[in-house]
């Protein structure tokens, strides 16, 4: 399965990832292990294996409703949980 990503793309560099990770702080109020599930990331070694998680769960996220409104952007739980890593880093 080939992930699907371009949405992503649109949300730009890892600034801009961090910005949205400090205002999905409270809308994902995880642990940092359960932040790296809830982003699909497992424990895949891979860096392919984790963008396929993360494209996985993201989609799965989106077919159940599990979305989140961050600044005018619908994001899945996986997308919200992936910028909160991002701004923690």
């Amino acid at each position: 399965m080939a992930a699907n990503l371009d949405g992503l793309k649109a949300l730009g560099n890892l600034d801009n990832l961090r910005s949205l990770g400090r205002k999905c702080v409270d809308l994902v109020p995880l642990g940092q292990q359960q932040l790296f599930e809830a982003a699909g990331l497992g424990t895949a070694l891979e860096a392919q294996d984790q963008l396929a998680g993360f494209a996985r769960k993201r989609q799965e996220d989106f077919l159940v409703g599990r979305t989140r409104i961050v600044s005018g952007w619908v994001l899945a739980e996986a997308e919200c949980a992936l910028c909160v890593l991002c701004a923690q880093a």
